[in-house]
């Protein structure tokens, strides 16, 4: 008879990793594949080119969910998931949509041992809030998933207070890349609103719609105009710990260089490493974008501006988007030096200079775990 064995929490720390190491040994005296794939994982400290593929021909096995979804792992576990699209001919004249036969394989999804839920990512397009088996999923989400995505396409008002009614009501974290009044609620520990470009007539909406509320938080990325925020005072938060950020001068523009998501990783190197995710030891980049509404960053769209595996930011001339325009930076007190095509170092308190605009550089708050020895595993 097989024993089932207690499932640690996740890491947050490499001094959490011993825990794993013991539930490996456990996996692997039951003859659990996964045993091997976890003492893999947690022996990867500064892995070979070879080592990495080892391993990621090892996860292409096991780590595998339903063509419907697309998934990020940690240690062998699927800790989010995002619906694929369904995208029309350039004859149609429909929108991408989420079939219906992939909201009724999230239930199977959520039934596999190895599907530990904390984030589900759901593009939301219009007719899709009065979708039955749209609000049976949402009804059937985990206790452990805290976190919901909703990445929306041609919603109204209507249909935003449509969506309210069916999140269940254990998301405490709401992330959407739009603004709608009826998603500013109590209900919700934390609004992320990081992925909507704010201009100032949303920003003004935005802030009367946190007057109705008295404990929510409010996180935001790219916008106008950052000094009409200022009256929400702590409750609102430029950007996350994990972020880097350029401000203009008199506290305008944002420009959010947001650290990417697991999965986006993930489909750029494969399978990332417990380790390399506790360290932030995957390179960034970000490409730049420009319009007369403003400057915004996109990650690996381009590579103006990269974070190195070791923390070190750099600028270079790069345009992601149409014809470059004229960068320079200024270190500390020193003279402007114009950005060309060779990498030039970025620190904290920088300024970069685009076309007539100044922005400060900020780095992330939060720095990531320092490397350590491999755990031991027999």
């Amino acid at each position: 008879m097989t024993t089932v064995l207690e499932r640690p929490a996740f890491p947050q720390t490499v001094a959490d990793l011993q825990a794993w190491s013991v539930y490996a040994d456990q996996l692997l005296e039951q003859g659990d594949p996964l045993g091997e794939y976890v003492s893999r994982e947690l022996s990867l400290v500064d892995p070979s080119p070879e080592q990495l593929e080892a391993f990621h021909e090892l996860g292409r096995r096991l780590c595998r969910v339903r063509r419907e979804f697309e998934a990020a792992w940690s240690l062998g576990h699927a800790r989010s998931l995002s619906f694929h699209v369904k995208t029309p001919s350039k004859f149609s004249h429909t929108l991408p949509r989420v079939p219906d036969e992939s909201f009724a394989a999230l239930r199977q999804v959520l039934g596999k041992e190895r599907v530990v839920l904390e984030q589900l990512t759901v593009p939301v397009m219009r007719g899709m809030v009065g979708d039955r088996l749209f609000a049976k999923a949402l009804r059937e989400l985990p206790a452990s998933c805290r976190r919901l995505e909703l990445s929306t396409l041609g919603l109204s008002a209507t249909d935003a207070q449509g969506l309210m009614e069916i999140i269940p009501p254990q998301i405490a974290e709401l992330r959407v890349n739009a603004f709608f009044a009826p998603f500013i609620d109590d209900r919700f520990s934390l609004i992320d609103l990081r992925p909507a470009r704010l201009q100032p007539v949303a920003l003004s909406e935005l802030v009367e719609a946190m007057g109705q509320t008295s404990r929510a938080r409010l996180r935001v990325g790219n916008l106008a105009d950052a000094s009409l925020l200022e009256p929400l005072g702590p409750r609102v938060e430029l950007g996350g710990p994990d972020d880097a950020q350029l401000l203009e001068q008199g506290r305008k523009a944002l420009v959010l260089l947001e650290r990417p998501s697991l999965m986006t990783l993930q489909r750029r190197a494969g399978v990332v490493t417990i380790r390399a995710q506790l360290g932030r030891t995957v390179t960034e980049a970000y490409g730049l974008m420009a319009s007369q509404v403003g400057v915004w960053a996109m990650p690996f769209k381009g590579s103006a501006l990269v974070r190195d595996g070791l923390g070190q930011w750099s600028v270079r001339a790069e345009a992601y988007d149409g014809p470059r325009w004229g960068m320079a930076l200024r270190q500390g007190t020193g003279h402007e030096q114009m950005v060309g095509d060779s990498p030039l170092t970025l620190q904290s308190g920088d300024q970069l200079r685009i076309e007539e605009r100044v922005f400060t550089f900020t780095p992330p708050q939060r720095r990531p775990p320092g490397r350590v020895e491999p755990v031991e595993t027999d």
